[in-house]
């Protein structure tokens, strides 16, 4: 099954982030330079097997990375040129501790 999964520069409709959240078995996934919706922001949380996560070029907010933050499995959040602000971030990691976050940092697979 698939465990790898990049996304760059595509026009994704709500009903295409419908459709990736199907991709429950993900390991690692890596978002840039995407458009964001609640809709994303549900997709993502339905990927429960998540180890890894890079957004880079996206416009997540405070309140979709609280969301993301309750994917129990990741353990790695690599966020660059995001709308997350400190304050997202600062509950982020008091909510989280043993994540990894890494900031405007760009990694790929």
């Amino acid at each position: 099954s698939l465990k790898q999964f990049s996304l760059s520069h595509l026009p994704l409709s709500d009903q295409d982030w419908s459709a990736l959240s199907q991709l429950t078995q993900l390991d690692h996934l890596q978002l840039s330079s995407l458009s964001w919706s609640q809709i994303a922001t549900h997709s993502i949380c339905e990927m429960s097997n998540l180890t890894r996560l890079t957004i880079n070029d996206v416009p997540i907010t405070d309140e979709a990375l609280e969301s993301i933050a309750n994917l129990h499995n990741l353990t790695s959040l690599f966020l660059s040129e995001t709308e997350v602000t400190e304050d997202g971030l600062s509950s982020l990691k008091q909510k989280r501790p043993g994540l990894h976050v890494f900031e405007n940092m760009f990694m790929s697979f």
